[in-house]
């Protein structure tokens, strides 16, 4: 079930979109979708071509018609099925995603890239990637009951009882949240290399006030990152004032955790660090360049120049989507879900390895123009 097809076709517009609003829970089981007409109309074509569009969604199961009523997005049970490779027996791997626990707009950031990586590259070995995201409730995907599967691979902090109860004994790979009571192979950024990095850059360039901003603070990669940067700040020699720790988690609503409005103001967790009492830090590391947008509005707003007066460093996930915005790191998601692949495919195919590895890749570290030397600006 591919997320993407690659084509030129007019009804390729309107097919993407739909499968992604399936797929990321924008439409759920049961809801109608809007009629040939209406669709039409929206997309600039042809009643002809929504209905080719429609047709290929209704043939991956994620649509049904109903005669009388419409066309409405599929179960997802059915709607997890998908096409098994042709000629091929239970050749399906789960992708499971624990983002139901973030809004949709956080949960389409944070599995999109690695749903797209998985599939081409699971594709290009002639299996079928099937899609589920773990609610709230935990209950499993039918794909999961039934065992109608060769492997799985999942992304998000899992419950370990969730794996026990239904993942093993199948052959599983984890992604990124590392939990030693879950026994299987792991693949995941090294969160502590990408702190020490930042440090030892930071310091080189002549910073000793660095300090280390984040919200989420108690999800595993933030709070990872954060005990990386304590730990490589000691390393190097370099004192830590506790207003420079800007680490904070957000509320969730009915467990769910919100997005960020493009307007959200980090100040009020900021401002401890940079009211004029005490030495503000020179530099920060943020957690990405999406936290990192939002402190350096905050710094600029209040009278702080980038990177005149703070340097920021932050990161990307995947450099093909979007570049990177600020001195830091690419996070290296394209080789984290190669990776994941190979190591499945090989239990999968019984071609050994060795089990219960963790492999952590070190980020890739890509100097910018959002951290300077101190000692340089005074000069000027």
């Amino acid at each position: 079930m591919s997320l993407r097809r690659q084509s030129n076709k007019a009804y390729d517009t309107l097919e993407e979109k739909l499968r992604v609003d399936i797929l990321t829970g924008r439409l759920k089981p049961g809801d109608a979708i809007q009629t040939e007409t209406e669709l039409a109309a929206s997309f600039g074509i042809s009643r002809n071509t929504v209905r080719k569009a429609v047709n290929i969604l209704v043939d991956d199961g994620l649509l049904k018609k109903v005669q009388g009523s419409g066309t409405f997005v599929a179960q997802i049970d059915e709607g997890l099925k998908g096409k098994k490779a042709e000629g091929v027996q239970n050749r399906q791997i789960l992708f499971l995603s624990m983002s139901s626990a973030l809004s949709e707009e956080c949960g389409r950031a944070t599995f999109l890239p690695i749903f797209e990586n998985i599939n081409r590259l699971l594709e290009k070995q002639s299996y079928s990637m099937l899609y589920s995201q773990l609610g709230l409730d935990c209950t499993p995907p039918v794909s999961l009951v039934k065992k109608d599967l060769c492997g799985v691979i999942f992304h998000g902090e899992l419950p370990p009882a969730f794996w026990s109860n239904h993942i093993w004994p199948l052959p599983s790979v984890g992604l990124q949240y590392v939990n030693p009571e879950i026994d299987c192979n792991w693949v995941k950024i090294d969160n502590f290399s990408r702190s020490y990095q930042a440090v030892r850059y930071l310091k080189e360039l002549g910073h000793s006030r660095i300090g280390f901003l984040s919200n989420e603070s108690k999800l595993f990669m933030p709070r990872e990152r954060y005990e990386g940067y304590l730990k490589a700040m000691a390393m190097h020699g370099l004192k830590v004032e506790q207003e420079w720790c800007i680490t904070w988690q957000r509320q969730r609503c009915n467990g769910i955790l919100p997005s960020e409005r493009g307007d959200v103001d980090y100040w009020p967790y900021m401002k401890k660090a940079f009211d004029g009492t005490k030495p503000h830090p020179t530099a920060l590391i943020c957690l990405d360049d999406f936290r990192a947008n939002f402190a350096s509005a905050a710094l600029v707003k209040h009278g702080f120049r980038v990177p005149e007066d703070v340097s920021i460093l932050g990161a990307r996930n995947d450099l093909r989507i979007l570049p990177l915005s600020f001195t830091g790191f690419n996070d290296r998601l394209d080789e984290i879900c190669s990776e994941a692949v190979r190591i499945l495919l090989a239990e999968v195919n019984g071609q050994g390895g060795i089990e219960g590895q963790t492999i952590s890749l070190r980020p890739e570290f890509i100097p910018g123009h959002t951290a300077v030397s101190p000692a340089s600006v005074q000069k000027k």
